[in-house]
């Protein structure tokens, strides 16, 4: 993904949901065959069933209308091996080498539906005739991209958080500091400290943000007084969202810096303790 474009594209993929969510029960079957090509996530509420092969193990998902959950069931050798039910629908499983190392994995994502939820992902592992689960990542209604990033055959999903939704103001401003995951021993790791380059323009993009606020000065509330949908709950959460992108490089010194020079609200030591105490900013 191209790194300035990163916020665009997750607030594109943000506003989609609303559109998609007029097409929530509307289904048909398809059959999609395995890929390892680098396909976008977007979630397709149309997509009722998944059915691929992949050597001797066969997949096949089946949405149920009337539990809201899919059901995933595994075959090897045209024998059933697992049976799994998920929450909301999978509408997206492919297969990818995620190191370059010749090892496949299943990467699974689920849908659960709702205004602002929730997207999951599951890695699936195909391993001696049988095959299970083995982790989970969830998403919030955050959406994702795989990338071969560095261009050396192993792949990234980039994503974002949405950890500041409703937290101090509305969800419409809600920002997405990045995360970056790859896939190690079967599980999900975190490496956004390996991209900063990532962080780094994103922050840019929020420090824009910022001083269309700041330059001409804002509101502040009283000390006790709450933010929600007000230029100081807007200045707060685009401030959190610079604080956490610092934080996950490593630098969170510089998001307090920055708070302490541009909200000189009398609630700022209060925003602050929320921060480091609720989101773990420290």
């Amino acid at each position: 993904m191209n790194k300035k474009n990163f916020r665009s594209n997750i607030w594109i993929n943000v506003y989609k949901t609303l559109f998609l969510l007029v097409m929530l029960f509307v289904f048909s079957n398809i059959s999609l065959a395995q890929s390892d090509s680098l396909q976008p996530y977007n979630f397709n509420p149309d997509v009722k069933s998944i059915s691929f092969v992949y050597g001797d193990y066969s997949f096949k998902t089946n949405y149920d209308t009337s539990g809201w959950c899919s059901v995933l069931k595994v075959k090897y050798k045209n024998k059933e091996i697992a049976s799994s039910s998920f929450d909301g629908w999978i509408d997206t499983m492919n297969v990818y080498d995620f190191n370059g190392d010749g090892k496949k994995t299943v990467l699974i994502s689920s849908y659960t539906g709702g205004a602002h939820c929730c997207v999951m992902l599951f890695i699936g592992i195909m391993e001696n005739g049988k095959f299970f689960i083995h982790d989970t990542l969830f998403l919030g209604n955050a959406w994702y991209n795989i990338e071969d990033t560095e261009k050396d055959g192993t792949l990234e999903i980039q994503t974002g958080t949405d950890m500041f939704a409703y937290a101090f103001t509305n969800y419409a401003e809600t920002r997405f500091p990045p995360r970056v995951y790859r896939i190690k021993k079967n599980k999900f790791k975190d490496v956004t400290k390996d991209y900063p380059e990532i962080v780094n323009a994103y922050i840019d993009e929020l420090k824009t943000d910022l001083k269309e606020f700041t330059k001409n000065g804002f509101e502040c509330m009283g000390k006790e007084e709450d933010t929600f949908n007000t230029d100081a709950g807007s200045v707060k959460t685009i401030l959190a969202a610079i604080t956490a992108c610092y934080h996950s490089i490593g630098e969170v010194k510089k998001g307090y810096e920055l708070i302490d020079k541009s909200y000189k609200c009398p609630d700022k030591d209060k925003f602050v303790k929320i921060l480091k105490d609720e989101f773990k900013l420290k």
